[in-house]
């Protein structure tokens, strides 16, 4: 017989509130809030309204809701792209040179040149589409 699988736990505000309550006394002065946190707080506006949201984690309301409609314009995107690309990893001269550029909504831009070696594009531009202004 199987062993059945442990559920998953959901978020609640409750605890993602205890996070943020751990985080603040272990901080210092002018720490960010970090990523992980902002992703959890962002997760919560599936289940609780973003004003509930903000007031109850003590977040500045504008700045959380700016990133609300950044994780969501994200999710929801059209991005273009080309209807094919081969990358051939097997080779490791195929990925020898890569330029990728990238423009946000407030026309910030990145420019990521890759040479010799393989890394996490999307992640770099998820982070950079996700930053603070």
């Amino acid at each position: 017989m199987k062993n059945p699988t442990p559920p998953v736990s959901k978020l609640t505000l409750e605890s993602v509130q205890e996070r943020f309550w751990e985080w603040r006394k272990s901080k210092q002065q002018f720490d960010p809030i970090p990523d992980e946190l902002w992703h959890s707080a962002i997760e919560l506006v599936k289940e609780y309204p973003p004003g509930q949201v903000s007031k109850a984690l003590r977040l500045d309301h504008s700045k959380f809701k700016d990133r609300v409609l950044a994780s969501q314009k994200f999710e929801t995107s059209n991005i273009i792209s080309p209807s094919f690309v081969e990358l051939d990893f097997a080779n490791p001269h195929a990925a020898a040179e890569c330029i990728v550029e990238t423009e946000d909504k407030d026309g910030s831009k990145m420019k990521i040149c890759i040479k010799g070696q393989l890394i996490d594009v999307m992640g770099l531009a998820q982070a950079f589409w996700a930053r603070e202004s």
